[in-house]
């Protein structure tokens, strides 16, 4: 099996496909693969659910009824985002648009948790568990967010998945005139 090259010159365009941003992409998926595995097989039990709940209204003893099938559902929709950002730690060795898309998905799902978790969650997280018990979530859907504007930023200067612009070499079409 032959490996790419390093940098790849996409057919027809003034950008390569930077091997750092698929490095530094894969490290973050697989920093949001162990913080959401964390987060979603750790620190989310019943009692964060029922703190939870009371903290957003709820009677304690409807907390009590309900809690167990919310968690089963956000344990759902948490294993997608482990098993998601497992597939993003690919992007170390694969230089393919497909996995590009997949990233960015994948991640805006979880930044969406920027605004979508309810205050009440990381409420109830901070009592249970200190300051620590927001790390995962802090971490997780605040870093998603910035890989998402990372690979935003990137795509709209090159128009190219994992790409970044190159100056052609002096004495090239092109070129800079000295």
């Amino acid at each position: 099996m032959t490996r790419e090259p390093a940098e790849t010159r996409p057919r027809g365009s003034g950008a390569v496909r930077d091997p750092r941003l698929r490095a530094v992409t894969a490290w973050a998926c697989l920093v949001f693969t162990i913080g959401t595995g964390l987060h979603n097989f750790v620190l989310l039990d019943v009692d964060l659910m029922v703190r939870t709940m009371v903290l957003a209204g709820a009677t304690p003893e409807r907390a009590s009824a309900d809690a167990a099938g919310f968690l089963s559902g956000l344990q759902l929709v948490g294993t997608l985002f482990v098993l998601g950002n497992a597939v993003g730690v690919l992007a170390h060795w694969l230089d393919r648009a497909w996995l590009f898309w997949f990233v960015v998905v994948v991640n805006l799902g979880q930044a969406a948790g920027v605004v979508l978790v309810p205050v009440e969650s990381l409420e109830a997280a901070f009592q249970l568990y200190g300051p620590l018990g927001l790390v995962p979530t802090v971490v997780t859907d605040g870093g998603a967010l910035v890989l998402v504007a990372v690979l935003a930023v990137s795509y709209a200067r090159t128009r190219v998945p994992w790409g970044r612009r190159v100056q052609p070499a002096p004495g090239r079409r092109g070129a800079p005139r000295r």
